[in-house]
């Protein structure tokens, strides 16, 4: 990942290979919406840094047949700044007003030995997969504050704790003074700044030289992915080492240790039960359920020793190991998470050879991974249908008589309390909701750690599913200052149809109706077509003189229009069929009933009477529901159900007739 932990000093003063100039990017300045973005993110950066007057600025510079390099600038803008010298500084503040003044790229920290800082810069590995398996290991192994780089592709780690001495070996670098980082404030992993001074001395002696060869030994236990197996007996002493410094009490807690201690099967069960027993709360029989619902698939024990080690625990027989050489001792299972580049050029005759895996429906016929839209008028039962959605999904339940298979569930009910969210629960719930549901009542806007909040979600669950945010207008980015409406709109949904598209999962995003009306209901979701646009599926929830329709219009999901009924007393909504078939009048519903449960075709006279309708009433909607296929006309003024036993061709005949 990118190295911005350079010297400054000597490269701001002469580059060699060229004239010793600076070539300043023509897109140095950044534009007005780049840098309202930018400094929304420099707010995440950790206040215990920023309480630092240790803050420049810097600019991208292109360099004649170089990488590019980013040069340090006084904040105040007097000219390049230097490492060894801080009058050059500025506090956080200074840094970032400078910053949105414009002429300069972003912000940097200057690390010195007055501060208890120490950066990890992991470089872009441009594919090369023995680098990646070495950042992975130092990514797990320093649980601390990271950020990405300016270009996205870049790791910044932040720690607590001294170097020997500034190192830098292949796509790793460390430094502790005399260097400054850019920092962006794109928060990679959102944890406290911890005391890391064992592992960086670690660290420190394998980039010198110390090059260990091997992988960990099977002591530490199993990798990810080895559910069920057996770890040794050390492990578990170190298990349970680490879970007297975890409180069980919490929910969340609890049931993250789990899942991290399912993966280690039988073991891990007793280890969990035995770790419960220390809460107030503890019930052996909701443990033993609770234990069986585990379907743990993105994590492992180790996990267990990444928390304890932020409440400061120390693993007594753990030594980290960071291979720098021999790519042979890269197990499959780092290989595994190199995610491969998406082909995006075919031509015809591949695509049609291609075996591409199904659809791995959500709710089948219904909601397919991407990006759904569920729009409705205020007040219509939107918040209802969205939590009856994510409850089913989060249940393996049935939602619109659709089954869902189960999965893990993040429902933001950001115009709710929780009050009201647990009188909705205890209303639509039969049974208490259990963990693979997680329910949020505020999130940041997309533009300001939204997207990151929800991808660390996403990480964090075992089988992650679906996401449902209710309701956009809470989570968008601030428009811009003359700003297009489509562009507007693209802005806002793009970021979530990536997420969805990465994970393979559905976000579904409650918006609503324009006031003005439509010839067809999918275009009354308000705003422009950079919403529909952009999004794989829209619903929309509407209600007209015979109920309530849910239609549909996507990429993956058939035009589709359901029939709804809310039922009161389970707060739920349901599926009546298609709309044709449900949505008549009293008066035809009547008439439907005379003749279906008659013995042969009736007169518009015999109709009337069964009904006590008028006659003039009758034959005006006789004529239309043979016209609509509803009813079928036998003979001279006779009137069938369409769909009358013992009919034969045009015959009607009352052999075998049920009502005979």
């Amino acid at each position: 990942m990118e190295s911005e932990s350079r010297r400054p000093g000597s490269e701001a003063t002469a580059n060699n290979g060229h004239d010793g100039k600076d070539h300043v990017s023509p897109n140095s300045s950044a534009t007005q919406e780049h840098m309202r973005d930018a400094v929304k993110q420099f707010e995440c950066i950790p206040v215990e840094m920023r309480n630092y007057r240790q803050w420049v600025c810097w600019r991208k510079v292109e360099r004649q047949n170089k990488k590019p390099t980013k040069v340090p600038y006084k904040p105040d803008g007097t000219g390049k700044a230097h490492v060894n010298k801080p009058e050059h500084w500025a506090t956080f503040d200074e840094a970032v007003a400078a910053f949105k003044a414009g002429g300069f790229d972003g912000i940097g920290f200057v690390f010195t030995d007055n501060d208890p800082f120490t950066g990890i810069d992991l470089d872009d590995v441009h594919g090369d997969a023995e680098a990646l398996a070495t950042q992975m290991r130092i990514d797990a192994a320093f649980n601390s504050y990271a950020e990405r780089s300016p270009s996205g592709y870049g790791l910044h780690i932040i720690v607590k704790g001294k170097a020997t001495r500034s190192k830098r070996r292949g796509k790793v670098e460390v430094y502790s003074s005399g260097r400054y980082f850019t920092m962006t404030g794109d928060v990679y992993r959102d944890a406290p700044i911890i005391d890391c001074q064992g592992l960086l001395d670690v660290l420190v002696a394998q980039l010198g030289g110390t090059a260990l060869e091997t992988l960990p030994q099977p002591s530490q236990g199993p990798s990810v992915g080895d559910a069920g197996a057996c770890p040794d007996v050390k492990t578990v002493e170190h298990l349970r080492s680490a879970l007297a410094y975890l409180d069980a009490d919490p929910h969340g807690e609890w049931v993250d240790v789990g899942h991290a201690l399912k993966t280690i099967g039988e073991a891990g069960r007793e280890l969990w039960l035995e770790w419960s027993k220390g809460s107030a709360k503890f019930n052996p029989l909701e443990a033993e359920q609770t234990w069986a619902s585990f379907k743990p698939d993105r994590t492992s024990y180790k996990a267990v020793f990444t928390k304890a080690q932020a409440r400061g625990w120390t693993n007594p027989g753990f030594t980290p190991d960071f291979p720098l050489v021999d790519s042979s001792k890269i197990t499959a299972e780092l290989q595994a998470l190199i995610k491969p580049k998406q082909r995006t050029q075919w031509t015809a005759d591949e695509l049609w050879d291609a075996n591409f895996p199904p659809i791995e429906w959500i709710v089948p016929t219904l909601l397919a991974p991407g990006l759904t839209l569920l729009v409705g008028a205020p007040k219509l039962g939107k918040s209802w249908l969205a939590l009856d959605l994510a409850n089913s999904v989060a249940h393996g339940g049935f939602a619109l008589n659709l089954h869902c298979p189960q999965g893990d569930v993040l429902y933001a009910a950001l115009e709710d309390t929780p009050r009201r969210l647990n009188d909705r629960l205890q209303r639509i719930c039969t049974t208490k909701p259990g963990a693979s549901l997680c329910i949020w009542t505020e999130m940041p806007t997309l533009d300001h750690g939204g997207i990151e909040a929800l991808r660390n979600w996403i990480t964090s669950a075992p089988n992650p599913r679906l996401i449902v945010i209710d309701v956009l207008s809470l989570i968008r980015p601030a428009k811009g200052k003359g700003e297009d409406a489509y562009v507007y709109d693209c802005r806002t949904a793009k970021p979530l149809k990536a997420l969805a598209d990465e994970f393979g999962l559905a976000v579904v995003v409650v918006h609503h109706t324009r006031k003005a009306e439509a010839d067809d209901v999918l275009e009354r979701t308000s705003g422009t077509n950079g919403l529909t646009g952009t999004a794989d599926t829209t619903l929309v929830l509407s209600r007209n003189t015979n109920g309530a329709v849910l239609a549909g219009r996507g990429r993956d999901v058939e035009e589709l229009e359901l029939a709804l009924d809310f039922n009161r007393d389970t707060c739920r909504w349901e599926s009546l069929g298609r709309p044709a078939d449900v949505c008549r009048s009293d008066e035809r519903a009547a008439i439907l009933e005379a003749v279906a449960g008659a013995s042969g075709p009736l007169s518009p006279q015999e109709i009337a009477f069964v009904t006590g309708q008028s006659s003039g009433n009758i034959r005006r909607l006789l004529g239309k529901m043979v016209m609509a296929g509803e009813l079928r006309k036998e003979g001279r003024g006779k009137y069938a159900h369409p769909y009358t036993p013992g009919n034969n061709g045009n015959k009607v005949t009352n052999e075998g007739s049920l009502f005979s």
